[in-house]
Parts: C-alpha cells; structure tokens; sequence
C-alpha cells in the first residue's frame, strides 16, 4: 500500500526533528542500529528469499549472492570499522595553528533520501542505508514498487527493527518520490536509470541537495587475445563474461553489453558461446527444484 501523498510532508518533519535532537550522533546509537539492521537480514533472509522468488523469479543463490550476502558483509565492515571511520583525524600543523589541536572530524549531513531501485532491491536499499546510518544520518528510503513483494517486506521489517523515530520507510511510485524531494534533504541516493536520475537531480537542485547517482550505461569487455594461450583459457573466459551477462537475467547496470576484441577472438567466442549457454541451462535445470 503506497505512502499517502499528503502524510510525506509530516514524516520529514519528523526525519528533520530527529537529526535536530542529536540522537543519530552517538556513536554507540549508530552501532546499535547497525547491529539491528545486520538482525534484520539474518532472521529474515529467506523471507527476503521468497518475496524476490515472487517478484523475478530469482533462484535463492542468486539471491543470497546478490542481495543479502554483500548487505551483510557492507553492514560487518562499518560495524567493525565505525570507530575509525567515526575518530578525529590529526592533520598537520602550519604556522597559523602551530598553538592548536588540529584535526578532520567528520560530521553527518542531516537528512538523507534512499531510493531503491528493482533489480537489486534489497542491496540497494539496504548498503547505502548502512552507510547512511554509519555516518549518523537519519534516513528516508523507499523501496522500488517494481518489486512490490519485496517492498512489501521491507516496509514490514524496518519499523520493526530500527528506530522508528529516526529511520522511515515510505512505499509507493514516481509521486511519492517526487513528494519527498520536493521537501528540503541533505542527501539523495539514487540507483536507476539517466532520464530518472534526471528528474531527481533536477528536483533536488531547487534545494541545492547534493545528490549520488548511480546510473545505467555502457559496459564493453575487452578481451586481449595476446594473453590467451590455451583452449581451457578460452573456454574460462567466455564462461565469465556469459555468468556476468545473464546473472539476475541479464539486470545488472555493468553487465557486458559488448565486446571489444579482434575478428579471430571473435570467431571462437562466439563457436564458444552456444555450448556455454547450453551448459549453464542444464545446470539450471537440475538445480531448479531446490532453487
């Protein structure tokens, strides 16, 4: 059920509030959270299993591979790192501050907007919602409606396990990301396409938000027929391009899209490709019932 247009204007209040109390800046609160938020993929990893099952068919390897499994290692980094990341850095002394304590410390930005996106909608959701927390930030974040199970679970579980009054989660299409931006934020996440990223670039600029666009494009490969020298290694390299291409069915924003490579690589890539591909269909296959 999408987030009522005219509720957003309240829950960013209440984002603002948050950061203004200055909860988000304990380092142990941080940690917590962060600690809550690793709870939440390791007691629900095969409901998020599941609902990513209903939404693209995708296997639990694929799925645990890709979603949960770098989620989790994201949020065990910044929990095992967060004192560095979160210590005052000395810097060097000049001649205007020889008499001073001088040093870097970072402060967070305040209140930063996260929009998942569909193809990664668990990863892309949760990995810039760590960092977000890492840093001391309170977080809106909307999970993509084109994965609508998905969705679905994680505005379920993140109420459940976050603070509530400094971590929200809003559901719904284009009007209810534009309603957000249309607010004052401090930062914006955003993983999708260019003519997307446009609007919201465009709509947080009236703001002077500053914005972190990870975008659709090109990805060709480049193969250096100098440096293969066997059949096996032909084999090897055409079975790792082909996995890149067609994993999570082919929606990955730097799958290859090409190659780049001379007319005789090209000859046995492609007498290379259709034994490949059948190689990958029957392991499919086979591995289908227990998927």
């Amino acid at each position: 059920m999408a987030t009522p247009i005219n509720e957003i204007g309240g829950i960013v209040d209440k984002a603002r509030w948050a950061f203004n109390s200055g909860k988000t800046l304990e380092i142990e609160f941080r940690r917590k959270q962060l600690n809550q938020l690793l709870r939440l993929i390791n007691e629900n990893e095969l409901l998020l299993v599941e609902s990513l099952k209903k939404d693209m068919q995708r296997s639990r390897f694929e799925t645990i591979m890709s979603d949960t499994e770098i989620s989790r290692n994201e949020i065990l980094h910044l929990i095992y790192h967060l004192d560095e990341y979160t210590a005052k850095k000395p810097k060097q002394k000049t001649l205007v501050t020889v008499f001073d304590d001088v040093y870097t410390y970072y402060e967070p930005l305040g209140v930063v907007f996260v929009v998942g996106a569909w193809n990664y909608p668990v990863l892309l959701v949760v990995n810039p919602l760590a960092a977000a927390m890492a840093a001391g930030n309170v977080v809106i974040m909307k999970p993509s409606e084109l994965a609508p199970h998905t969705s679905q679970v994680l505005c379920q579980l993140i109420p459940q396990y976050l603070d509530p009054s400094s971590f929200f989660v809003v559901s719904g299409g284009a009007d209810v990301c534009q309603a957000v931006l249309s607010h004052k934020l401090d930062h914006v996440f955003y993983t999708g396409s260019g003519v997307v990223g446009k609007k919201i670039y465009e709509a947080a600029a009236k703001h002077l938000t500053p914005v972190t666009l990870e975008l659709g494009g090109k990805s060709p490969a480049f193969i250096d027929s100098s440096s293969i020298k066997s059949k096996y290694q032909r084999i090897v390299v055409a079975r790792r391009i082909l996995w890149g291409k067609f994993f999570n069915c082919g929606q990955t924003c730097i799958a290859t899209d090409y190659l780049l490579c001379d007319k005789k690589t090209t000859e046995w890539f492609i007498a290379n490709v259709a034994n490949i591909w059948r190689a990958f269909s029957n392991t499919a296959e086979r591995t289908l019932p227990g998927s």
